[in-house]
């Protein structure tokens, strides 16, 4: 795999510099390195972290979970208008990637972070229609409506697809009403209750087993 790698760099012509550079920091920060998707890609612990490429126009280093990762220097890009995870640094000179060392560094150590504690995008919950029974039953109920607004977003898309999904009003209705005590609790569809769970916030079935 060195080889191979070694040949996709040396093939590199307009960009050697540049990717030799980046290579090389990454490859510093004790990263493992291998060729996904056609690329140089740079992985802890067997998590892929990053990958590297380039166009006519720049390099490319991709943050896999660029979208959860601090950036207060700005230095991540939107990769596309439907890309939802990762995000970009570009470069199209080798200053550039001496001068924005330590912001790659950094971003790398967050991007580790992330990855070891599962950080994920939530996606919006209002990119699903919502059924006239979630938002009449919310509208009666103050309480529960507060308390569905506070929940993430991926929990509340969860519960409005799950309400959706149902072919008729009353049991949609019903529905809601099954989970009022949960979502009271702050508590998304598959999260644990009852605190016994060994893979919280989610539920493992421990609950089952409780005397």
């Amino acid at each position: 795999m060195s080889d191979e790698l070694d040949a996709w760099f040396d093939n590199e012509d307009r960009w050697r510099d540049v990717l030799a550079e980046l290579r090389s920091v990454l490859r510093g920060l004790g990263l493992e390195e291998a060729r996904k998707w056609r690329q140089p890609c740079y992985m802890h612990e067997g998590k892929n972290i990053a990958i590297l490429g380039s166009v006519k126009a720049n390099v490319a280093l991709t943050f896999m979970r660029g979208a959860v990762l601090d950036d207060p220097e700005g230095l991540l890009e939107d990769i596309g208008p439907n890309a939802r995870h990762g995000k970009v640094m570009r470069f199209t000179t080798l200053e550039q990637v001496r001068q924005r060392r330590n912001g790659i560094v950094a971003m790398v150590e967050r991007a580790i972070v992330a990855e070891a504690l599962g950080l994920k995008v939530e996606p919006p919950a209002e990119d699903v229609d919502v059924p006239e029974e979630l938002t009449a039953g919310l509208e009666a109920d103050l309480e529960l409506k507060a308390a569905f607004e506070a929940l993430t977003p991926g929990r509340r898309r969860a519960y409005i697809m799950h309400i959706a999904q149902a072919k008729h009003a009353p049991t949609r209705t019903a529905r809601l009403a099954k989970y009022r005590d949960r979502i009271l609790k702050g508590k998304g569809m598959h999260d644990c209750v009852c605190g016994a769970s060994k893979r919280l916030p989610n539920c493992d079935g421990s609950h089952k087993h409780l005397a």
